[in-house]
């Protein structure tokens, strides 16, 4: 783990740089930007998951030992554990509210800061799920295997 140590703070680093990057260039320096917060992700994803599944034993093991302990406790342990159920959930639900944003955010335009286009992927309709299973239906036309 301390190998993998500074190739995660590089690539964080690479990752969030260029990210914040994305967000404030133009033209030839946000294609840069772009092409540098593609394999940064993906090489931090991966050092990520190496990360929590060396840690995820030592981790269940503690907190089951922390959660069913027998005798005295700790003071405030249940109020831990409540806390990080909640937080739990309250990540799941925000990121279950923003996808349609997230979507709105990867499906840009390449030219979205040139003011070519008149409205905001911020303000657009979110698309729908009967409208995206309506456009994948067949044409009765075109015979049965094509899609629009």
């Amino acid at each position: 783990m301390r190998l993998l140590a500074p190739l995660f703070v590089v690539a964080t680093v690479v990752l969030f740089a260029s990210g914040v990057a994305m967000g404030i260039l133009h033209g030839q320096a946000l294609v840069v930007a772009r092409r540098l917060h593609g394999p940064a992700s993906v090489i931090w994803l991966a050092l990520f998951a190496i990360h929590a599944l060396v840690s995820l034993k030592r981790a269940l093991i503690g907190g089951r030992r922390e959660l069913v302990a027998v005798g005295r406790s700790v003071q405030g342990r249940r109020l831990r554990g409540y806390l990080i159920a909640v937080t739990v959930v309250c990540g799941l639900v925000v990121g279950a509210a923003t996808v349609p944003a997230q979507h709105h955010w990867v499906d840009s335009p390449r030219d979205h800061h040139r003011g070519e286009h008149a409205q905001s992927p911020w303000k657009a309709k979110p698309p729908s799920l009967r409208g995206f299973l309506l456009s994948r239906r067949p044409d009765s036309n075109r015979g049965p295997h094509h899609y629009e």
